[in-house]
C-alpha cells in the first residue's frame, strides 16, 4: 500500500521523465527525488 507521500514522488518521477522508456540508476533516481523534494 503507497503512502501519499510515496505517491507524489511518484508522480515527480512521472513528470520528470514523461513516458518515455529510459534506464536510470539509483544514484540519478535519488538525485531527482532529491531535487523534488526541496523544489
Amino acid at each position: 500500500m503507497a503512502t501519499r507521500h510515496t505517491e507524489q514522488k511518484y508522480l515527480k518521477l512521472l513528470q520528470h521523465y514523461g513516458d518515455k522508456p529510459v534506464s536510470v540508476t539509483l544514484q540519478e533516481l535519488a538525485d531527482v527525488l532529491f531535487c523534488t523534494r526541496h523544489a
